[in-house]
């Protein structure tokens, strides 16, 4: 889907504004892949190229605010001593008619060679190192298009089932994607599982973590994007990242070299990856329950 000559202009007048291009005119808006819910394109104007991400602004409202905060918080973690959280520029959020709309930086990119997947592993490892006091956040966020509870609490356990497997769960049984049967048997785990896990304090978390949500530039630099951030328990990062594959051993050697992790961490990746694989069954439909429920009874 192409953009109207009017929005084109109405992003002509961002960069103007907010990121001072003098020779601002969009020379052309190429629709590009960037992800499964958003329209993307690269513009390009006589100085620069920029990435543009669209969304319908009343279904998802703050969608790309909560996006460029979440990067903000991502970049953040690698100040001071610890290394650097390379994110895109988010130069402005903003919207026109019924899109919103997120302007940010065109990155190239290169190849996923084991000495940019070690500088990624390290990478998450920084964020990782930065903690709260209790997990969650002060505002909600989205998982992909599903508004994610942040609600805070002193206690993961708590917070994983309250915030994250239970709305998915009330949602799948709604739309008779879970029967009585898994209510049950999700009931039982939430009973097992504070002994499931090593118990650790609340670590940022980019929260979306799979294959398509890094990128490495043509200069061999890892950046995060797409993040749905929270403190939580910094595991579900690493179990995410190995649902649908896109990581080497050097990628996961480099973290535990950076920030050691218990060395059963892999065989809890089902646990935490109830949740994504939930969030996939009320998005695409039955053909994830299968793997929700065998991931379920590994626990129970």
């Amino acid at each position: 889907m192409y953009l109207s000559e009017e929005f084109i202009q109405h992003i002509e007048w961002s960069i103007r504004q907010l990121v001072g291009v003098k020779n601002n005119k969009i020379e052309y808006a190429v629709p590009v892949s960037g992800g499964d819910i958003n329209r993307c394109y690269q513009l390009k104007t006589r100085e620069q190229y920029f990435f543009l991400k669209v969304n319908d602004a009343v279904t998802l409202p703050l969608l790309f605010l909560h996006e460029k905060e979440g990067l903000s918080l991502l970049s953040g973690a690698g100040q001071g001593e610890l290394g650097e959280v390379c994110v895109p520029t988010c130069y402005s959020t903003g919207k026109y008619g019924d899109d919103s709309f997120l302007l940010m930086e065109w990155l190239v990119q290169g190849d996923k060679s084991d000495v940019a997947m070690r500088r990624l592993g390290e990478m998450l490892a920084t964020v990782h190192s930065k903690h709260d006091t209790t997990f969650g956040l002060d505002y909600d966020n989205y998982f992909g298009s599903s508004v994610q509870s942040n609600k805070r609490h002193d206690d993961w356990t708590e917070f994983f089932v309250a915030e994250r497997l239970e709305p998915q769960v009330k949602r799948a049984f709604d739309k008779g994607l879970l029967d009585n049967f898994d209510l049950q048997d999700f009931s039982i785990l939430y009973y097992k599982l504070d002994n499931l896990y090593p118990k650790e304090k609340p670590s940022l978390v980019h929260g979306d973590f799979w294959g398509g949500n890094y990128l490495i530039t043509d200069q061999t630099v890892p950046y995060l994007i797409d993040p749905a951030v929270y403190y939580g328990h910094r595991e579900v990062d690493l179990a995410l990242s190995t649902l649908f594959g896109g990581f080497c051993e050097a990628f996961y050697e480099a973290y535990d070299s950076s920030f050691p992790i218990d060395k059963d961490w892999r065989k809890r990746s089902n646990l935490w990856n109830l949740y994504p694989l939930l969030f996939h069954l009320n998005t695409f439909g039955a053909s994830y329950r299968g793997q929700v429920r065998t991931c379920l009874n590994t626990y129970i």
